[in-house]
């Protein structure tokens, strides 16, 4: 994983589809007990991945997260950032500097320029 808290990173927003498994292909599109576990698999690996950033974490989820699983399912196994049981159902972000530009650098990473 690139060096994202070097960079000042401040957060780390996944926009779904974190994880990889073709429901069509594991058990002909019903969710047996072994593509659930393989997708369990799949989803655990790549969320260690990404709990190597210490900051703050968030997933959106996509409509592939929810093929073989449920939302449920799903929000149990990954790491989000502190938020309020019973709050709102989404994420809203507030920044103490005008960001004049977001745009991506050469490792794909979105990155703001300070001087716009």
């Amino acid at each position: 994983m690139i060096d994202l808290a070097g960079r000042g990173t401040d957060f780390l927003a996944e926009l779904g589809d974190f994880k990889d498994t073709d429901a069509s292909q594991c058990g002909h599109g019903l969710a047996t007990q072994a593509c659930t576990n393989l997708t369990l698999g799949f989803l655990d690996t790549i969320e260690a991945e990404m709990a190597k950033f210490l900051g703050p974490r968030f997933h959106l989820l996509g409509n592939h997260d929810v093929d073989v699983l449920n939302q449920s399912a799903v929000l149990t196994r990954v790491h989000n950032a502190p938020v309020t049981a019973g709050g709102p159902g989404y994420y809203s972000f507030s920044f103490p500097f005008p960001v004049p530009f977001v745009g991506e650098d050469t490792d794909g990473c979105l990155v703001r320029s300070e001087s716009g």
